[in-house]
């Protein structure tokens, strides 16, 4: 994988531009891992927003990466296989 090339530069008008070119830096074979993390990540972002709005919680940045990764994990166990490359191959984010 070539994730280490996907940052976030000046150069990308909006979120969707990133993704539709980082999307395309990657080989084929990790583009449904790569478009799964971008789902589930904004998914927790969301979540996040709406306990900030309408339940006043923040959450630390640590919190939320252990709630991205035991999500992603849950998925992967109820047959969400796209996701599998990111725990084969990654390195601890926690």
């Amino acid at each position: 994988m070539r994730w280490h090339s996907l940052t976030i530069d000046s150069s990308y008008s909006d979120f969707a531009d990133w993704c539709a070119k980082s999307r395309k830096k990657l080989q084929k074979v990790d583009r449904g891992c790569f478009d799964s993390l971008v789902i589930l990540v904004s998914w927790i972002i969301w979540n996040e927003r709406n306990r900030w709005t309408f339940d006043n919680v923040v959450s630390w940045i640590t919190e939320l990466l252990i709630a991205a990764r035991e999500e992603a994990s849950n998925w992967v166990l109820a047959g969400f296989k796209q996701l599998q490359p990111f725990f084969s191959c990654r390195r601890s984010i926690v």
